[in-house]
């Protein structure tokens, strides 16, 4: 027995060892940024020496009130989607013991019945049943509890949708997704009702920060969460997501597909929740019939696409290209940080069980293009930061849809000034130097003439733009 003290005291310091490296190391910064904190709930604790914890066992003191001010409360302090919230819990909220919180979680009435019985005669049955579900079993990997429940819908904060990027595009053309709700999908309604329907844009919103080393057949939008408060519950409610291809040449958007993730789902006893996560949702072929989006006012979508895919009047292209795509309650405000594109966010992205496995599989991979979007940018704009506000402002202008106008033209005014608070480097300066007097002695040495004056335009046309080639072979098959 005394062997055993013996091993077991050991242990101890070096458990204690262990937890004072770690807590000499301990970053709160850091912790704070990477560690999101799950909202409204936090924990009282009280650090006693050995003599306090003694003193105050031996007098039998009680806990200190929380509103006795004696908790040190500068790390909770409530964030602005708190104060939203904190109101509306205790306006709806019903204050529970743990035990009756337990038996209308996870009991059915005839259980709640046999569990209030055995507590009557002093049994212990749902203290077992505790002990059982918090044993973690051996060589077991810890799973974390869905946090989707303990939030029922708030509408005045609403949900945030982030597309943060698309496989297995065909073209190498620059992509950008659109995004709006159905109901009400009045942004798609003047294509059903005719061409005398003004264009509904409110409430649409368009990715437009395109990933510089991003793939052009799979590119990645750095635009992050687009916030939707104040939308009332609807069981129905989608958002519609169609990606399109702009040509810089004809100055036009060409549809690739869409699709539609459903926002809400349904507890056991009817509570209303957001469907918090990753999503890889596939591209129909096509822009959304208006027709078929009426149809989703009232049937559940996944069960609409499946009908619709057997019968045909949705298809996938063989390519399988797709969405990748995260959704959050906003009272869920810092989860869900990590962009679907992430590596590591792989195991977390899940594809609707409607999609066939023909081409569930593809959409697992993606498509082995090697031109990134950095060397997309025509040769005559200086920054890739100016190129892409420029694709932003003609995209908005030709869809009708608004962006964060000003807040681009910022960040280029911010890479400029930073390129030129830069000293310039003598590689370059002796590349361009070589490059221009190249240029000077050929033109000395080439007989001035209409064919070779027409070459050179045609050549430097040709370095404005690296993609120009593709877009003419996108010209000619529209």
């Amino acid at each position: 027995r005394g062997q055993f003290f013996s091993k077991e005291m050991d242990r101890n310091k070096n458990d204690l060892q262990n937890t004072k490296v770690a807590l000499s190391s301990f970053d709160l910064e850091a912790f704070e940024e990477n560690c999101p904190r799950i909202s409204c709930a936090s924990l009282l604790v009280r650090i006693l020496t050995a003599e306090e914890d003694d003193l105050i066992m031996l007098r039998g003191d009680r806990l200190p009130e929380y509103g006795s001010r004696e908790y040190d409360t500068r790390q909770t302090e409530p964030i602005e989607c708190e104060k939203l919230m904190y109101s509306f819990k205790l306006k709806t909220r019903s204050f529970l013991s743990t035990s009756e919180l337990l038996k209308k979680s996870f009991f059915s009435d005839d259980e709640v019945e046999a569990i209030e019985d055995d507590e009557r005669e002093g049994g212990s049955m749902l203290m077992e049943w505790v002990k059982s579900r918090l044993q973690r079993p051996d060589l077991k990997n810890d799973v974390m509890l869905n946090y989707s429940h303990s939030f029922t819908y708030f509408d005045k904060l609403g949900f945030s949708v982030a597309v943060d990027g698309a496989k297995n595009l065909v073209k190498g053309l620059p992509a950008f997704a659109f995004i709006s709700l159905n109901p009400p999908g009045a942004y798609y309604e003047s294509i059903g009702r005719g061409a005398g329907t003004a264009q509904v844009t409110e409430d649409v919103a368009f990715t437009f920060r395109h990933n510089p080393k991003s793939k052009a057949v799979c590119p990645v939008w750095d635009d992050g969460f687009v916030r939707f408060p104040f939308v009332p519950y609807d069981p129905h409610l989608c958002v519609i997501i169609e990606v399109r291809y702009w040509n810089a040449r004809s100055s036009r958007l060409t549809t690739i597909g869409w699709t539609a993730l459903p926002v809400f789902y349904k507890g056991q006893k009817g509570e209303q929740y957001v469907c918090t996560g990753y999503y890889n949702l596939p591209l129909f072929m096509g822009s959304p019939p208006y027709s078929f989006l009426e149809n989703m006012w009232t049937t559940h979508f996944p069960e609409l696409a499946r009908s619709a895919l057997d019968q045909a009047r949705l298809r996938i292209a063989k390519e399988a290209p797709s969405v990748l795509v995260r959704i959050v309650d906003n009272q869920r405000e810092g989860e869900v940080a990590e962009p679907a594109t992430e590596p590591k966010m792989k195991g977390k992205v899940k594809i609707p069980h409607f999609v066939p496995s023909k081409y569930s599989g593809a959409m697992h991979k993606e498509s082995r293009g090697r031109k990134l979007y950095e060397k997309m940018k025509p040769r005559k704009i200086e920054t890739y930061v100016e190129w892409r506000a420029e694709m932003a402002e003609q995209v908005s202008l030709t869809s009708g849809v608004a962006y964060a106008k000003e807040e681009l033209a910022a960040e280029v005014e911010e890479e400029k000034s930073k390129i030129e608070s830069e000293p310039p480097s003598p590689a370059k300066s002796v590349a361009s130097t070589r490059a221009a007097s190249r240029a000077a002695s050929r033109a000395e040495s080439r007989p001035a003439s209409a064919a070779s004056t027409r070459k050179e335009e045609e050549e430097s046309g040709e370095e404005e733009s690296e993609y120009s080639d593709e877009e003419s072979e996108e010209e000619k098959e529209n």
